[in-house]
């Protein structure tokens, strides 16, 4: 059983995958958003060969913790998850500023850019990670 974190955005798509025994949450890849469908097949893949049992997606909440714009698509992105992956459990975590934590922690990185969605994405994994894997 492993998870597979998911930082979801318009435009890319953050991935991470816990290690084996989910402790440490990694980053995997950054998916460019083009569709749904076109996305699911690429987490179907990370699924297959990462042996993914679980799904943690950040959900972008307000400061005080009501929906937004971004919310309303994340959540239509998790409905889509469900739909065409039964068989994988959905985890929603609040991801309030990991992309902003993430790019705090890359700050002197040269092309942080390209590791930004999977580094907010193993953020948002790694609180999940912590708050719920017993030992």
């Amino acid at each position: 059983m492993r998870f597979l974190g998911i930082d979801y955005g318009n435009k890319r798509i953050g991935i991470s995958i816990s290690d084996q025994s989910n402790v440490i949450a990694n980053p995997y890849s950054t998916i460019i958003n083009k569709n749904f469908g076109d996305v699911i097949s690429q987490i179907v893949d990370i699924i297959t060969k990462e042996g993914i049992s679980d799904i943690v997606i950040g959900l972008p909440l307000s400061f005080s913790f009501s929906d937004t714009e971004q919310t309303q698509l994340t959540q239509k992105f998790i409905d889509y998850l469900n739909l065409k992956l039964p068989d994988i459990k959905v985890h929603i975590e609040n991801e309030i500023l990991s992309t902003r934590e993430a790019e705090n922690r890359l700050d002197d990185m040269e092309n942080k850019n390209s590791v930004i969605d999977q580094t907010a994405s193993s953020l948002i994994l790694q609180s999940y990670l912590d708050k719920n894997i017993k030992f």
